[in-house]
């Protein structure tokens, strides 16, 4: 298998830039223990209240570079 130059790719496919997509918040009530099942121990997380937000980004060209 040959190496792989990176030169030879377009320059967007040159290197990786990543972004969070989103941000959640969860108030979680104290783990309750619900039993035994086969093979695990069922454990419930109560979640009361919980807040999101988005990160708004501007579409892009399908043939941007």
């Amino acid at each position: 298998m040959s190496k792989l130059d990176l030169a030879s790719l377009p320059p967007s496919l040159q290197s990786v830039h990543t972004r969070p997509l989103f941000v959640m918040r969860l108030d979680v009530r104290p783990i309750i223990s619900v039993g035994n099942t086969p093979g695990l121990n069922r454990r419930l997380g109560i979640v009361p209240a919980a807040s999101s937000s988005l990160q708004q980004s501007t579409p892009r060209s399908p043939h941007a570079s």
